[in-house]
């Protein structure tokens, strides 16, 4: 067992303690049946080290094995610590226990099975990298103007895992020049943003709270009688980079895309929520009685 530590994480409870004393061999996002059925999750990050520089202290956990692969998690809150491949010697980290940006991915494995294409600009495998054995083969997950397919169902999953991985200046390029965004359910009854412009300044606003650490989970999309029309479900889980302390921010969009950008869409979110991670409920209690308005709660 290595001797030194490089850097501890911890389980969301804090019972657990992650002494990682090696660099990353790799870090990459993994789209195989196995880890999505046991996270929930469209896709999991993964920080790859040697096994022995891994090492476990404090409280209990459970291990389990769904399909081929074993995991350990937390007795207590279930947080999954990490996987180890058969016969690897490695284990495989969760990356959203890393410190802020300590998670740095170099590439997409098992796409495949993919349930939602992420459009970034990382190569996405087949299979797995020859590194692992494979054979490099990659799919193409096409990028229409800045980078997305013209379909629905691509287009939403840009806007989401665009959110999710903070990229603000990249989504109002997702939206029409003239477009009609508006949010349901937000108790100050926002008015709807119709410009690109608009938009933007909606994610600049955005990108100036809290750094959120986050994943697209619970992925469920309901095409319609109308091709340009999808119902989306999904969940944003994540940490506050600052405390760790987690969140979960399910949401449902109703989104109209024409030529592959967002010409309308309504936005159901958990506003309240969203402003308690943000450390913005107070402000938003006195924007009730005031109407101010508030920063955006994307």
């Amino acid at each position: 067992m290595t001797t030194r530590t490089l850097t501890t994480v911890r389980c969301r409870c804090g019972d657990v303690a992650l002494h990682i004393g090696a660099p990353p061999i790799a870090q990459f996002y993994c789209h195989c049946e196995d880890c999505r059925a046991v996270t929930g999750g469209a896709m999991v990050p993964t920080a790859l080290y040697p096994a022995d520089g891994v090492a476990l202290e404090g409280g209990e956990t459970r291990g389990w094995t769904y399909k081929t692969m074993p995991r350990t998690r937390c007795a207590n809150c279930a947080t999954l610590l990490f996987g180890e491949p058969p016969g690897l010697g490695v284990r495989g980290v969760n990356g959203f226990l890393l410190p802020a940006g300590a998670f740095r991915p170099a590439f997409h494995i098992r796409c495949q099975h993919a349930v939602m294409p992420v459009v970034d600009d990382l190569p996405h495998y087949r299979d797995v990298p020859s590194m692992f054995g494979g054979s490099d083969e990659t799919v193409d997950w096409p990028m229409a103007e800045r980078g997305g397919s013209s379909r629905p169902s691509d287009v939403f999953a840009a806007l989401v895992n665009g959110v999710a991985e903070g990229r603000w200046e990249d989504l109002p390029q997702l939206y029409a020049q003239q477009t009609h965004v508006e949010h349901p359910f937000h108790p100050l009854r926002m008015p709807p943003m119709r410009t690109r412009e608009e938009l933007r300044e909606h994610f600049r606003q955005a990108a100036r709270g809290p750094e959120l650490r986050r994943q697209v989970t619970n992925v469920v999309i309901h095409e319609t009688g109308d091709p340009e029309v999808i119902v989306a479900e999904f969940t944003y889980d994540g940490t506050l980079a600052d405390t760790g302390e987690a969140f979960s921010l399910p949401g449902i969009f109703v989104m109209r895309v024409r030529d592959g950008e967002i010409v309308s869409s309504r936005d159901y979110l958990d506003h309240l929520t969203s402003a308690r991670i943000r450390g913005q409920f107070g402000d938003l209690l006195a924007a009730l009685d005031s109407k101010q308005d508030l920063p955006s709660s994307s």
